[in-house]
């Protein structure tokens, strides 16, 4: 079908159509963005640009923007201008897939990465090892779901469960520090959370979940977030989320949570 396209039908498309042009298409992804964030700067363009079109699209914790004209120009100042507000929020992959962006840069770098996770039950283990090659970074991942594989393969303190609970800022760095101990990998993360319909208390809620990023050798980065939906769904969230804060601060040099982070949407 491809060679059928490329050597007849497009051929025939170009002579029997000479007047349509070929359109510059862009997409441009972010992640712990939201429509409402960029709505106001895509407004502005379309009022600048009539002939723009541009399209929005939003996933569990990433949103890809799709930019259209025939005049490429026109494309790439619209671009610039995205990027001029929301760089740090940015992402580059062909798949509009964050595990795609993680993958290239720990292969270019040469760094590893190794993870604990609870809540995410290996999605991200998951999402990872769905590219060909990640191997040549991904050492793996221990999914300590119960507190018993906590304490006994990570090394979480038995006084951190009973005082902090597993969904806790305590917890989660021992988690990380944890993997530091069991691999020599350059790059740590750890996760646990409630992803619920059941497990929620008031002071933690469904959707309540600490995230550990850090490099080997330097302090970690650790922060909450609060998802909405379905298990899955913040299931899903959650790996989005947590795989572009890892993203902004290798590649941005960012730091992945503000004092007072606390991402709700």
């Amino acid at each position: 079908m491809e060679a059928m396209f490329t050597n007849e039908v497009y051929s025939y498309l170009q002579k029997t159509f000479p007047s349509l042009s070929l359109q510059t298409v862009l997409a441009m992804h972010f992640g712990l963005l939201i429509e409402n964030d960029l709505d106001p700067s895509l407004r502005v363009l379309k009022r600048q640009f009539p002939s723009l079109q541009i399209g929005i699209y939003p996933s569990h914790g990433v949103l890809t923007i799709l930019f259209k004209d025939h005049d490429p120009k026109i494309v790439e100042q619209a671009r610039l201008h995205i990027m001029g507000q929301f760089a740090p929020y940015s992402f580059e992959a062909g798949s509009g897939k964050i595990e795609e962006a993680i993958h290239k840069w720990m292969i270019v770098n040469k760094k590893t990465l190794a993870l604990a996770e609870s809540c995410t039950g290996g999605l991200l283990a998951h999402a990872l090892t769905s590219l060909p090659g990640s191997s040549g970074y991904f050492l793996g991942s221990l999914v300590t779901y119960s507190n018993t594989w906590k304490e006994s393969l990570l090394q979480v303190k038995k006084q951190t469960l009973l005082s902090h609970g597993a969904v806790s800022r305590e917890a989660v760095q021992e988690m990380m520090e944890g993997v530091f101990q069991l691999s020599n990998t350059d790059f740590a993360l750890a996760v646990t959370g409630i992803a619920g319909p059941t497990g929620s208390t008031e002071q933690k809620p469904v959707g309540t979940v600490w995230v550990a990023i850090a490099e080997r050798g330097k302090p970690p980065e650790i922060g909450l977030l609060m998802c909405r939906g379905s298990r899955l769904v913040i299931m899903e969230t959650v790996v989005n989320k947590i795989l572009f804060l890892l993203y902004r601060k290798v590649v941005h040099q960012v730091p992945c949570f503000s004092p007072t982070f606390s991402e709700s949407r």
